[in-house]
């Protein structure tokens, strides 16, 4: 009988037969379930949100985070400028291990970046373009008979590719 009259969570009396918390443990748990019905109501409230973000096929992309950050690590050099060279080497090298991490940060979110792309099918390495440019020369070949003006459609391919060589992989 004692044992009915006594809280279920923290063993101390109740006050009637029939409950099974004393007021302490009830108060905690109105409390943790008021709490966690916040919670709830917060996950709910951005759900369409993350929905949209997650179907949205620009975001699978990486590439605007990636120039935020740069933009935000030329920033910070922009604002290490002293009034003297001596003030501004001292702002660098008291900035150094902020500037380090936010290298490392980028590079990171490249990897994750290039990984996405290359999951996705959107990345195109060297090989690909080359091969590409060949199949576009031969169907060019196939239109133009001038041998001259053939020679400058693929010259101008060549020099497109070699303009973008240090995008390639």
């Amino acid at each position: 009988m004692i044992d009915e009259l006594r809280c279920n969570q923290c063993g101390k009396p109740v006050h009637a037969k029939h409950e099974t918390l004393c007021h302490r443990c009830k108060n905690l748990k109105g409390y943790h379930d008021e709490v966690k019905g916040l919670q709830m109501y917060r996950i709910a409230k951005y759900q369409e949100r993350i929905k949209e973000f997650e179907n949205h096929e620009h975001i699978k992309s990486l590439r605007s985070e990636i120039g935020i950050l740069r933009m935000m690590l030329e920033e910070k050099f922009n604002s290490l400028n002293g009034t003297t060279d001596q003030e501004s080497n001292h702002n660098l090298i008291l900035a150094m291990p902020l500037i380090a991490d936010h290298i490392i940060k980028i590079e990171k979110l490249v990897k994750s970046c290039n990984t996405i792309e290359m999951q996705l099918g959107q990345y195109l390495d060297k090989g690909t373009v080359i091969q590409i440019a060949n199949e576009i020369v031969n169907v060019v070949d196939s239109y133009v008979e001038d041998e001259t003006i053939k020679e400058k459609i693929s010259d101008e391919i060549i020099q497109i590719i070699e303009r973008s060589e240090p995008n390639l992989k």
